[in-house]
């Protein structure tokens, strides 16, 4: 039943993904021209206002998870 569960929402993931940052671009208005530095800017405080409400209401264990993998990514790209 859990496996059935996890396989639903591995399945459901990347759309739902794609169509919150689809929504994300068209809201910057920047889904149907080259971005500016501007547009970019918009992009990501709309991001960063999202990813802090959602780790917000993150129960305390997967936050800190989450909060870790970020941090690493973030090292892994400077």
């Amino acid at each position: 039943m859990a496996s059935e569960r996890y396989a639903k929402f591995l399945k459901d993931f990347g759309p739902r993904v794609t169509e919150l940052l689809d929504g994300l671009q068209k809201a910057a208005g920047v889904s149907e021209r080259p971005m500016t530095l501007g547009d970019l800017d918009i992009l990501a405080a709309a991001s960063w206002e999202l990813l802090t409400t959602t780790l917000a209401n993150m129960p305390e264990p997967q936050r800190r998870r989450r909060v870790r993998q970020l941090s690493e990514t973030l090292a892994a790209g400077a």
